[in-house]
């Protein structure tokens, strides 16, 4: 690991999988600014209270994190919401606020970042994605499959056209993890999820981090356009 005090921003540091990432980068010696629009009193990174679908607030808590450090080395987009609406009962307003989230956020917290990242020799993009991005889902709504399918395509074009600047783009995408969005689900689907899965159990969130942790590592230098899977061997059954 080369952590060398990089500067990480992380989105949806409330969540459980942006939680886990942020802890897990700054044990590793990381610098984390942890971004969310709910307030986390964390005491071993430094949180900004930022609506990431506001790019105007996402500008400016950036200029903060780099008027502090003087540096942003990578971008880790975290935050999103699930909806387990059937098709039946999603409406556009629904449709709306899942892709605001999920898919807005990653392109206005990227496009705000990247005149940052490019002062850098070498920086990361990494995009939390999911399972449902690839595979029909037991739970998911339209919109949330949708809107983890763009950033896995989002994502290559943004590794084509950003790569001679030195910055990696890749995704994460869990299978299901066990944070506060389980907790929408009922024990009857939780149990068929479990049972989908060849391993037999949920992941848990700090497995999805060590992943994200990786790509963020000299380890995964030539990684860029890529998504690891973390889904317990979800594509084999």
């Amino acid at each position: 690991m080369n952590a060398d005090s990089k500067v990480i921003v992380v989105t949806g540091v409330c969540g459980g999988i942006g939680s886990a990432v942020a802890e897990l980068l700054n044990e590793s010696g990381y610098i984390v600014a942890g971004f969310d629009i709910d307030r986390n009193d964390s005491e071993v990174y430094e949180h900004h209270i930022v609506d990431v679908t506001n790019a105007e607030q996402v500008k400016k808590s950036l200029d903060l994190v780099f008027q502090k450090y003087g540096k942003i080395n990578s971008l880790v987009n975290c935050a999103g919401i699930l909806s387990t609406n059937n098709f039946y009962s999603e409406n556009y307003s629904d449709w709306k606020k899942i892709l605001n989230v999920n898919l807005d956020s990653v392109f206005i917290c990227s496009k705000e970042i990247v005149d940052y990242l490019i002062k850098n020799e070498i920086s990361n993009i990494i995009n939390i994605a999911s399972v449902s991005a690839f595979k029909q889902s037991v739970f998911s709504s339209v919109a949330y499959c949708a809107s983890k399918a763009a950033i896995v395509g989002m994502s290559r074009t943004m590794a084509a056209q950003l790569a001679k600047d030195g910055v990696r783009v890749n995704n994460v995408a869990p299978g299901f993890v066990d944070t506060e969005m389980i907790e929408l689900l009922s024990p009857e689907v939780i149990e068929k999820c479990k049972n989908s899965v060849p391993l037999g159990r949920v992941a848990s969130p700090v497995e999805v981090a060590a992943a994200v942790r990786y790509l963020l590592s000299d380890d995964a230098s030539y990684i860029t356009g890529e998504t690891i899977n973390i889904n317990g061997g979800t594509f084999m059954s």
